[in-house]
């Protein structure tokens, strides 16, 4: 598929600036909602809905549009937390990584792979048709004017096909145009090895990667994070393990021993080792205390702490001091 959105910019108009990483917030809020154009008025008062279509195998993206400028942002969605079907597609490509895919959009680095998961709903969202129009992705970019700039962003395995569906869309568009294209993410899951992220920061020198230190979501299934994890959900504490024979955080320190020994005999070979961004993170401090888990079983409590860090209402609490309407 050839996007004509890589056409030679022959204008002399300066190119406009990107939608205001505020507004970006608001619009990955949005995304959720059953009626965004209804929910646009309240929120996001300033952009209107440009491209919708339905999802496609549980993945679903949209395009907003400033209603002045030639500001347009794509937003993907991230997993449903809800019995459906749709929310038990995401579930599967967000645990499916232990299959990987060769990433053949690269720039100069040879050897990225990314999550089989991950490449499913990517193909996914190439087949996403507008439910007026009946174009697809492809099919609209191809209108937008040459002076047009775009955002791509997602909030959590949304966070994580939005990094892949901007390397793709990169790689299609025109050099010159390039710089009008940048990535941002909200507690994206990872999406694959070292040489995509190589890649990515290349194509992307101002990307952003916003995660909020509590949230385990983006630290899996890194290697190098695995120890964190129970330290950030308190999963000691929960077990009834701090302090057990004298020691502090078993189950956290056997992890970490774990993953230091797999790194020092090499069991995972670079290609096949997850990572995220480091030149793009922004890191986000959570209020200590800030989780209000759920008292009952252990379950609860768990599931109730890891969705209270991850969920996008609270990256837009810690960004902007605000939530979408109720």
């Amino acid at each position: 598929m050839v996007l004509l959105f890589i056409c030679s910019c022959t204008g002399t108009k300066q190119t406009e600036p990107f939608i205001p990483n505020k507004d970006i917030v608001a619009l990955n809020q949005l995304i959720y909602k059953d009626s965004i154009a209804q929910w646009l008025p309240k929120s996001a008062a300033n952009y209107q809905l440009v491209w919708k279509p339905d999802a496609v195998n549980g993945n679903l993206a949209v395009v907003f549009k400033h209603k002045i400028s030639e500001q347009y942002c794509v937003v993907v969605r991230g997993s449903l937390i809800e019995m459906s079907k749709d929310g038990l597609q995401n579930w599967i490509q967000d645990f499916n990584v232990f299959n990987l895919k060769k990433w053949d959009y690269t720039d100069t680095l040879q050897k990225a792979y990314i999550s089989r998961g991950s490449y499913e709903g990517f193909q996914n969202l190439l087949l996403l048709k507008d439910k007026i129009t009946g174009d697809s992705l492809n099919g609209f970019l191809q209108k937008l004017p040459a002076e047009a700039s775009m955002v791509i962003s997602g909030h959590s395995l949304g966070g994580n096909l939005a990094q892949v569906l901007a390397s793709y869309i990169w790689k299609q568009t025109a050099k010159k145009r390039r710089a009008q294209l940048n990535v941002i993410s909200f507690g994206a899951t990872v999406v694959g090895n070292n040489f995509f992220v190589q890649d990515l920061e290349q194509k992307f020198p101002n990307g952003l990667r916003y995660e909020i230190d509590k949230d385990i979501a983006p630290k899996f299934p890194s290697i190098d994070q695995l120890a964190g994890i129970t330290e950030f959900i308190g999963l000691d504490s929960l077990l009834g393990t701090t302090g057990l024979a004298g020691e502090k955080n078993i189950v956290s320190k056997g992890l970490q021993l774990l993953s230091g020994i797999a790194n020092e005999l090499k069991v995972i070979p670079p290609e096949n080792n997850y990572t995220q961004s480091k030149k793009h993170l922004q890191l986000l401090q959570s209020p200590v205390q800030d989780s209000n888990a759920a008292a009952g079983t252990l379950i609860n409590g768990i599931a109730e702490k890891i969705y209270h860090y991850h969920k996008m209402d609270q990256y837009a609490r810690l960004l902007e001091g605000r939530k979408v309407v109720e």
